[in-house]
């Protein structure tokens, strides 16, 4: 299996990243990291791994056209997409291509959101619409929103954010010869791999995380907005994700 990381900027979140990884109890697997920050990350281009593979590259491009240049690179069959700075719980790859199954492309249809600002835990639902629901990103703080002004509109949110969020996509490698990434966007572009597949008549499928898998970080750093509609009490944390987790969020914490 290949993991695949675009990243930029977060030279403090790489470290991490690998921790989560190698932490994986799936073994037949492989790192691939895009990093087009302005200089080299020290830890990853130091790191002695050969399941690690760091790519460092000059000049901007395209969180779409780096996830397309990792799948072509990528030796796996099956890639999963980890995001830089999310945590993902030991055994998330191998419950995921469990999950997988005969399908071309699976992702969580039901997720925890960690506010590390409010340290609020959260967990959003994605297959269906509540009354109300809360916006959580890193601008401002968490604030209830009501959705019943959706309307007609209702279809297109549902489907917008059931599948719009790559952070837990995983797929087989060849799905990537019928559908691919939007190239042109820098946010928002996992959405359209998903959206070629269903026109290509792939199979993908939603799944709900109740178990504590990964932990979707919202962060000053980051551009996310998401809208969870469940807080969560803060002692599921631990409950759900253990004390690695706990460790995690304190060392991704902003100093």
């Amino acid at each position: 299996m290949s993991v695949i990381t675009p990243t930029h900027g977060r030279p403090r979140h790489l470290e991490l990243l690998y921790q989560v990884f190698a932490s994986q109890t799936h073994s037949d697997k492989e790192l691939l990291v895009d990093d087009d920050s302005p200089e080299p990350n020290a830890f990853m281009a130091a790191l002695d791994d050969p399941r690690v593979r760091y790519r460092h590259t000059q000049g901007r491009a395209t969180t779409g056209a780096k996830r397309a240049r990792l799948v072509a690179a990528a030796r796996g069959d099956v890639v999963a997409q980890f995001d830089d700075d999310d945590y993902y719980a030991p055994d998330y790859l191998a419950q995921m291509l469990d999950a997988l199954g005969g399908h071309d492309l699976v992702t969580l249809g039901g997720w925890f959101v960690f506010d590390m600002k409010t340290r609020g835990l959260y967990y959003w639902d994605s297959t269906g619409v509540d009354p109300v629901h809360f916006r959580v990103e890193a601008a401002v703080a968490p604030r209830p929103i009501a959705m019943q002004g959706l309307g007609e509109h209702r279809e297109t949110w549902l489907d917008e954010h059931l599948w719009g969020y790559g952070f837990s996509y995983v797929f087989r490698r060849d799905l990537c010869a019928v559908a691919a990434f939007d190239p042109e966007l820098g946010h928002g572009e996992d959405i359209a791999l998903v959206r070629a597949a269903r026109a290509a008549g792939k199979r993908v499928r939603a799944v709900p995380d109740s178990r504590g898998l990964v932990l979707h970080v919202i962060h000053s750093g980051n551009m996310a907005s998401v809208f969870p509609n469940y807080r969560l009490p803060p002692f599921l944390l631990e409950r759900l994700f253990g004390e690695p987790a706990l460790r995690y969020l304190d060392a991704a914490a902003p100093p």
